[in-house]
């Protein structure tokens, strides 16, 4: 498991910008960003579990459609 820490960028699947984590649990992170997957560029935050968010690499920016990864236009599994 990661040790997520305040300020860390993460990837979350409701948008493939960076999410910022701003809070953190003994199992949860709160994360801030945009909830609306970049359709109404919304600022908010929620608490999630720690599988699912990963550790953001711009090098590697994933988006999501209806939930599943794809990237360059490749669904991904």
């Amino acid at each position: 498991m990661h040790n997520f820490k305040l300020g860390d960028k993460v990837y979350h699947k409701a948008d493939a910008a960076p999410f910022e984590v701003v809070g953190v649990r003994k199992t949860e992170v709160e994360i801030q960003g945009d909830w609306s997957g970049g359709t109404h560029n919304v600022n908010q935050k929620g608490w999630v579990n720690y599988t699912e968010i990963k550790p953001y690499d711009k090098a590697k920016v994933k988006y999501y459609i209806d939930g599943k990864p794809f990237m360059n236009g490749l669904a991904l599994t």
